[in-house]
């Protein structure tokens, strides 16, 4: 008896990975039940900026504003 198996792949990049991994550990909640921006925040939460600048420092893996010259 033979079993044909059919499998489809999609390609998963990392930032979304990762930004998903970080809402299911509630990180943006945590962050913005513990910390209050100033009167003049506008726009994404702290919460969620930080999600966004985490996931970009883990998927570059740099944690570096600028670059060092050799």
């Amino acid at each position: 008896m033979s079993i044909t198996i059919t499998a489809t792949h999609e390609r998963v990049d990392d930032i979304p990975a990762i930004v998903v991994h970080l809402k299911n550990m509630r990180v943006a909640e945590f962050l913005d039940d513990h910390f209050q921006p100033n009167g003049n925040w506008q726009g994404l939460s702290l919460g969620g900026t930080t999600v966004v600048w985490m996931a970009f420092i883990l998927f570059e893996g740099d944690y570096r504003l600028d670059r060092v010259e050799p």
